[in-house]
């Protein structure tokens, strides 16, 4: 499930502010990955060699299309490409990369914890619902029907133990990393800065790297702000500090369409098949969720919408994250803001 931009390169303006930030030296770039943008931004307090910017920008982006390479089902030279053509062709168990079968283990165990609301096999109801190629349709109960047979994991036969994938319901989209790729490649790009670049760590005093806006990881702090990383959410004023947290960001705002006079959001609730509708759901502004890996923010930041606020409380509680909503009339986080606690 595709996800909405929140502007954190807006917020990140912020950083030149104050006087500390006339001393600091702050470099940015961006590559096209997974289908969207991808920005790493270095905060030294002193200038950087363009050697050293290298060393930090090059292994971090090739972490970032590494996942790419394995998770995507856009590219057709992706291992889950020729994973979902090898088992259309001939039906027969395919051992997977390491890289992928943690990622299908994981989105199994979300699935379950979750009792449905977020589920990788729900390409067939994204192309169902037009989604996929932005041409909004509204299918018949009959046709929802029809494809829930094809997901919840009802038909695919996985052995995490082996890395070997037996069996897929549905060959054709059937599996889709959309709602957890970007905090994977996120969280793998992190840990191979605190491990494989510790030593250049001296050089850094803060490191953010977002997907598109909606997946992101803020490690450390700018020189200029040392609370944090500053993002001032798009539906409200209020500047919230972020430092070693990984933010998810959902709405419908960005990826929306009107079929027959009816708004229809780009989530779909996994469980009943069917779309966010009404202008209600889009009232309902952005979630935020910050949690210690991006991946766990951005696989709840799509979940919130589908769940209850009894489930999202539970569900915070237990993977340790927390969240509130920001309302397009909102300046602060809505009564439903839920901190994780311990067990």
């Amino acid at each position: 499930m595709s996800r909405c931009v929140c502007p954190l390169a807006l917020a990140m303006a912020l950083l030149v502010s104050g006087a500390a930030a006339a001393q600091a030296s702050t470099y940015k770039q961006a590559e096209y990955i997974m289908g969207t943008v991808f920005e790493i931004t270095l905060d030294s307090p002193q200038p950087l060699a363009e050697a050293d910017r290298y060393r930090f920008f090059k292994p971090l982006f090739a972490q970032l299309r590494a996942h790419d390479h394995h998770l995507s089902n856009y590219l057709k030279d992706s291992e889950l490409s020729h994973l979902l053509a090898q088992w259309k062709a001939d039906r027969q168990p395919l051992k997977v990369s390491p890289l992928l079968c943690g990622a299908i283990a994981r989105a199994r165990d979300y699935h379950t914890a979750t009792s449905g609301a977020f589920d990788i096999t729900v390409g067939p109801l994204v192309q169902l619902w037009g989604f996929k190629d932005q041409k909004i349709r509204v299918p018949s109960p009959q046709e929802i029907e029809q494809t829930l047979t094809y997901t919840g994991f009802r038909g695919v036969s996985f052995d995490a133990s082996r890395c070997l994938v037996n069996g897929l319901a549905f060959a054709e989209n059937a599996l889709d990393f959309g709602a957890m790729g970007k905090g994977m490649a996120i969280d793998a790009a992190i840990a191979y800065l605190e491990a494989d670049l510790k030593p250049l760590h001296p050089l850094l005093s803060g490191l953010a790297i977002h997907g598109g806006g909606s997946s992101a990881y803020f490690w450390g702090a700018p020189t200029a702000t040392p609370q944090g990383w500053p993002v001032m959410p798009r539906q409200g004023s209020t500047v919230y500090w972020f430092k070693n947290k990984g933010l998810g960001v959902s709405g419908l705002k960005e990826n929306h369409g009107i079929y027959k006079g009816r708004l229809y959001g780009h989530i779909i609730d996994p469980r009943t098949g069917y779309a966010l509708s009404g202008n209600a759901q889009l009232q309902r502004g952005e979630v935020y969720v910050v949690a210690d890996r991006a991946e766990v923010a951005d696989v709840f930041s799509t979940t919130l919408w589908v769940v209850d606020g009894a489930q999202a409380g539970r569900l915070a509680r237990r993977f340790n994250f927390r969240f509130w909503w920001e309302s397009p009339s909102a300046v602060e986080p809505s009564p439903a803001h839920y901190q994780a606690e311990e067990p």
